[in-house]
């Protein structure tokens, strides 16, 4: 096999993930260990992290670690084989409002959450265990992740600055893709272990610490010609839902 052949291979695997490449799909491939070797000493390929490599294709953006983080977890399949997992590992909480760009946030470790219980070495990584519904993850790019309001309820729990929280949510509903009275309910559990009520106390007062935008018209399409009776019950409900799922 000469070099541009290992490397042709190499870009077809990584085609759908971002122009990145692993050790054992490339062997999977056909190219040998000692192509990658040579190729990333000519500086052809970029070693991204650990048996991780940038091909030539790839894009250096912000979000290329992020990318190598969550391949780092399943180093044998690609993102396309991945797609369909049941049990899935997404991106999440600081690593998912990153991306999202809600707040001002500098993650320390690379966030991910597995639905199975899933063990890593990797120091500057962090795997959550839990439930993800339909609704709760979203792709960006191919890469998975929590939706932008599992990714504020997520984070309700683990932000204890709630300066910094209420900044995350003020952005995260100013995307539009938040269900607020959804929210509010999810929130409750969150609410209470931080002395609120319920969700909808605790949104108030992180509007208060955060004035969001506009967002009238957001809110009167979800409520429509609701009543304040008909809101409660609504938040109460997706509160119920959420301490069913856990």
């Amino acid at each position: 096999m000469r070099a541009s052949d290992a490397l042709e291979t190499m870009e077809l695997i990584g085609a759908s993930q971002w122009g990145l490449i692993t050790t054992q799909q490339a062997a999977a491939g056909g190219v040998e260990r000692i192509w990658l070797s040579r190729l990333a000493q000519q500086g052809t390929l970029i070693k991204v992290r650990y048996g991780i490599y940038a091909l030539p294709s790839s894009i250096h953006d912000i979000h290329q670690e992020i990318h190598a983080a969550w391949i780092s977890t399943d180093m044998k399949r690609t993102a396309a084989e991945r797609k369909k997992d049941k049990n899935p590992v997404v991106v999440s909480h600081l690593s998912a409002a990153e991306i999202y760009r809600l707040g001002d946030v500098l993650p320390s470790k690379f966030e991910l959450t597995s639905v199975a219980r899933k063990q890593t070495s990797q120091k500057d990584m962090k795997i959550h265990q839990a439930e993800l519904g339909d609704d709760d993850v979203d792709f960006i790019d191919g890469l998975p992740i929590t939706s932008v309001e599992r990714t504020l309820i997520d984070l309700a729990e683990t932000v204890n600055d709630l300066d910094h929280y209420a900044e995350i949510v003020r952005d995260g509903i100013a995307s539009r893709k938040v269900n607020i009275v959804r929210f509010m309910g999810r929130l409750n559990a969150a609410a209470r272990k931080r002395g609120f009520k319920d969700g909808a106390a605790f949104y108030k007062h992180l509007k208060e610490l955060a004035p969001p935008g506009d967002e009238t018209q957001q809110l009167a399409q979800e409520l429509g010609t609701y009543s304040s009776v008909d809101v409660a019950r609504l938040v109460n409900f997706w509160g119920m839902r959420g301490r069913a799922r856990r």
